[in-house]
């Protein structure tokens, strides 16, 4: 478990820049890398800081409470990028799925720990590496995980199929009210 980068004014002084993702990258289980900024970094940095394919990244703070914790999985293996200090980093050992940490961050149990242990000063609610290590996570063989996974994929994957199949009769329908009116 680590924090990123702090963001501040001599990391412009650096000569080198990477890429690395901010909160707004980080979705409840997306990565949005349309917007990625960039920052000086060092050697030292891109060993300590660069993601790694299967890292679970958690938001640590954020103006709203039921945006606090949300979390992704890093996977992009073909791509250089760091992360800021308001994402945790968590690396799964042998016995922790990533895909099945980050659905149980992201399902009701997960959310309503990070709401209920968050402090807010300032309008910002925070949560912290300590409060993340506490979470816990229901104990189940990896099998009993990938298993989950697998169901969840599948359940997502005829998520998005429904949501194509909406799109296209909504085209037809608006297809054919033209040729109508």
């Amino acid at each position: 478990m680590r924090y990123g980068l702090t963001v501040n004014a001599g990391r412009r002084e650096l000569e080198s820049t990477t890429p690395y993702l901010r909160v707004a990258n980080v979705g409840r289980e997306f990565i949005n890398l349309e917007d990625v900024k960039e920052i000086g970094s060092t050697n030292q940095d891109l060993q300590t800081y660069q993601l790694k394919l299967g890292d679970v990244l958690i938001v640590e703070g954020h103006a709203n409470i039921h945006e606090i914790g949300r979390s992704a999985i890093w996977k992009h293996s073909d791509t250089l990028m760091l992360h800021q200090n308001h994402l945790i980093r968590v690396r799964c050992g042998d016995i922790l799925n990533p895909r099945y940490l980050s659905a149980y961050i992201n399902g009701p149990r997960g959310r309503g720990y990070f709401q209920g242990m968050a402090k807010s000063t300032s309008g910002l609610n925070t949560i912290n590496s300590t409060v993340v290590k506490e979470l816990k996570v229901p104990a189940i063989s990896i099998e009993a995980q990938l298993e989950f996974v697998s169901e969840l994929d599948v359940l997502e994957q005829n998520q998005a199929n429904a949501a194509n199949q909406i799109e296209v009769q909504q085209q037809l329908l608006k297809s054919l009210l033209n040729q109508i009116f």
